[in-house]
């Protein structure tokens, strides 16, 4: 009788180390995070005092609270993760109003937590149209470049970076270039399709200010129908409240991702990475 009560308490004891340490294993792998700001799926902006560190990781994340920029507007929320393999990672973030609706981004999620205030600089954006904007970069700054190439995107961003009333633009290009074949005619049947249907890939980003060109960040990749880098100036925010606005460029890896952000600081000359992968 005593030997069964013993093997019973035992029992107990296991039944609660095992409880408990199902409750520890999920408070460690659902993390809260403070002074976080979430853009995308997979890049990280954390302020330490005034200091802003950029990274990229896709972990998953449980209900985490924030302030949700939608719309044009700051709202509450909170956003969740859910297991998926088709944004280039284990998960695809959603994010959610207070009354637990989902919120449909017109590009991607910018949310952070309600530790911290952010400000917006107003942005207006326009399809291209005129393409000596773009000849006339790079002429200004000795960029080569065929005449026959092939616009894909092309973004005009405008807005008033320094509040002097004179309105500042953001130039988002990108365009294929033909690859020099350098090979006989008669090779070509031997050549994989996929391989006759890669092209040069080139993204550029650039500002207009004072009638001047700056070039903020530029990718070449070869594109083969899926995979390529494309960049695109995405929005300007002050992440750490010192009246200067970083400058937030999407980073596309391909067409099925995975999609990171970068961010820059503007001297009044040129443009400056802050930190990041």
């Amino acid at each position: 009788m005593i030997k069964n009560n013993r093997k019973n308490l035992y029992f107990i004891f296991f039944l609660v180390f095992i409880y408990f340490a199902i409750i520890i294993i999920g408070v460690l792998n659902n993390k809260k995070y403070t002074k976080m700001i979430f853009i995308g799926d997979f890049t990280k902006v954390e302020i330490k005092n005034e200091d802003i560190l950029v990274y990229n990781k896709n972990d998953k994340i449980d209900n985490q609270a924030v302030k949700l920029y939608f719309n044009g507007n700051i709202i509450d929320g909170y956003i969740s993760s859910k297991e998926s393999g088709s944004n280039g990672g284990d998960y695809m973030y959603t994010a959610y109003n207070d009354n637990g609706s989902s919120l449909y981004f017109d590009n991607s999620i910018i949310a952070f937590t309600k530790d911290l205030d952010l400000n917006f600089k107003k942005i207006s954006n326009q399809e291209g149209t005129d393409l000596n904007e773009v000849t006339d970069f790079f002429k200004d700054l000795n960029i080569d470049i065929n005449s026959d190439i092939e616009i894909e995107n092309y973004l005009i961003s405008t807005f008033d970076y320094d509040n002097d009333g004179h309105e500042e633009k953001i130039y988002s290009v990108d365009f294929f270039e033909d690859i020099e074949d350098e090979t006989d005619a008669s090779l070509g049947e031997g050549i994989a399709e996929e391989e006759l249907m890669e092209k040069n890939y080139y993204s550029y980003v650039f500002m207009k200010k004072d009638n001047k060109y700056i070039l903020l960040d530029k990718e070449e990749s070869v594109y083969d129908g899926v995979h390529n880098v494309r960049l695109k100036f995405e929005n300007l925010i002050d992440f750490n409240n010192d009246n200067k606005y970083e400058f937030v460029i999407s980073k596309m890896m391909s067409e099925y991702g995975p999609d990171y952000f970068e961010l820059y600081n503007f001297d009044g000359t040129k443009f400056i990475k802050i930190g990041g992968e």
